[in-house]
């Protein structure tokens, strides 16, 4: 038999190739011909992602160049959530996105129940997915407002259906889980991401100066740089904004403290340190009582050592109108300045001073959060005094100070503020105490008590100022 009388030799069909899984290995995961070039768009939209996670308590991380270009991580109610984002240096067509989101599918049944959303990241999109993203724009918050059987919300999902299967794009998937974010053009220009980087920096609650805030952009630009396929954690950026403000003299995100005039020398009104938390503003006709501030200043912030004070008198007399003007004329000396009630366990005023100071981390629960305030505030300090009965004969709203509102102090309810006349202090009299509960460490008569009354009503309104660490010691903060 002749070579070309032989019968076909029969082939071996080829096994059907499997679909490709989800890897952190595979060329998707790991870029393409344009990696290196969009490596830098990824890093600058990194950058600024981090910044404004920043503002969200839930926040943990951020990873560049993982299963996807970008992926951030929350921990909500003890949840965690993931979010997968997808970024495009270009115009997105609806044909790109069918597949970008069937990969985006997939990475999500590969890995069920680690990704909360998606979002597909690019510098536009065509006419049929900016229309889709409107869309969605419009009908995801009003969710929230019409019941789901609401006839406008029915019929606007429909519609939004129909543009879907016109685009070919599974539709319970992106409706569910997908969201665009166009318009990164902005993201190419370094100029812009610095100035954005820094108006975050400078626009948050942690008052840092310019040249601070372009010293840690510059920090988080290298982190990100440094940390492709690694995650950078809350608690680096964190670190460094930290590090920074020690550096600068701006530790807790504030201006260092001014230094005390001399004694008997009254300084000018002036503006509260930020962090500061006082529920009156200053009275703009305060007049007088220059003695009374001069005493009150040199037994609260001058003394070395433990200086509880009081002021105490008749309702009306001018105590808290002292106390507030005392606020106004030294917190810049402060590195911030507090007030607390006393007639009442001063608890949760004490956690609304550890967050009004963003010091971080923040516990959730109230007694952790006065913990971790008390540790915050450090060193000497000065608390609230109280208050005698409300409405009783003799009542005072105490202006008073304890040493030891700090790291080494026994927090404790109000118990062992001395009441009214003739109990445990003196009469009409209030004391600031500390150490165990219901013991009261009592100043003598008050350095300002039964003065001559300022202007304006005074009579127990509050408990008095809480005012910052030893002057010229910056707070630890956000």
């Amino acid at each position: 038999m002749t070579t070309a009388e032989q019968p076909p030799q029969k082939r071996t069909p080829r096994p059907a190739a499997e679909p490709a899984r989800a890897s952190l290995l595979d060329a998707e995961s790991r870029g393409g011909p344009t990696a290196i070039k969009g490596l830098d768009f990824q890093r600058r939209y990194a950058l600024i992602l981090l910044l404004e996670s920043l503002t969200d308590p839930d926040w943990r991380a951020v990873l560049v160049e993982g299963a996807e270009d970008v992926e951030t991580r929350f921990e909500r109610q003890g949840q965690v959530e993931r979010r997968a984002i997808q970024l495009k240096n270009y115009r997105v067509t609806a044909a790109m996105a069918r597949e970008i989101v069937s990969r985006l599918a997939m990475l999500d049944a590969d890995s069920p129940g680690t990704w909360r959303a998606f979002v597909i990241a690019c510098t536009g999109l065509d006419d049929t997915l900016r229309g889709i993203h409107n869309s969605l724009e419009r009908y995801r918050p009003a969710g929230r407002f019409y019941k789901a059987d609401d006839g406008i919300l029915a019929e606007t999902r429909t519609v939004l259906e129909r543009q879907l299967v016109a685009a070919k794009l599974p539709v319970e998937f992106v409706l569910e889980r997908v969201s665009f974010e166009p318009e990164l053009q902005p993201y190419n220009q370094e100029a812009w991401v610095r100035a954005r980087s820094l108006a975050l920096l400078q626009e948050s609650k942690l008052s840092l100066s310019h040249a601070a805030a372009d010293e840690i952009y510059l920090r988080l630009k290298d982190l990100v740089s440094e940390s492709t396929a690694r995650s950078i954690e809350r608690r680096q950026v964190e670190e460094i904004i930290a590090a920074v403000r020690v550096e600068r003299g701006e530790a807790g995100g504030r201006a260092a403290p001014l230094p005390l005039p001399p004694i008997g020398e009254l300084p000018e009104p002036g503006t509260l340190p930020a962090g500061s938390r006082l529920p009156f503003p200053r009275n703009a006709v305060f007049t007088g009582r220059r003695d009374d501030l001069l005493a009150l200043a040199e037994r609260l912030l001058y003394s070395k050592g433990p200086a509880p004070v009081v002021a105490c008198g008749i309702d009306g007399v001018g105590k808290t109108q002292l106390a507030v003007e005392l606020c106004y004329r030294y917190g810049r000396c402060l590195s911030a300045v507090h007030w607390l009630d006393a007639r009442t366990d001063p608890t949760p005023d004490i956690a609304a001073c550890g967050q009004e100071l963003g010091i971080q981390p923040w516990p959730d629960g109230q007694p952790d959060q006065v913990a971790a305030t008390l540790r915050g505030l450090g060193g000497r300090s000065v608390a609230a005094g109280g208050v005698g009965q409300p409405g009783g004969p003799g009542a005072a709203a105490g202006v008073a100070a304890a040493a030891g509102w700090g790291a080494d102090a026994d927090h404790r309810p109000a118990g062992g503020v001395a009441r009214g006349p003739g109990r445990d202090g003196p009469p009409g009299g209030a004391a600031a105490a500390r150490g165990e509960p219901g013991a009261a460490a009592r100043a003598g008569p008050a350095a300002a008590g039964r003065a001559r009354c300022g202007a304006g009503p005074a009579g127990g309104e509050a408990g008095g100022p809480a005012a910052g660490a030893r002057p010229g010691r910056p707070l630890p903060g956000r």
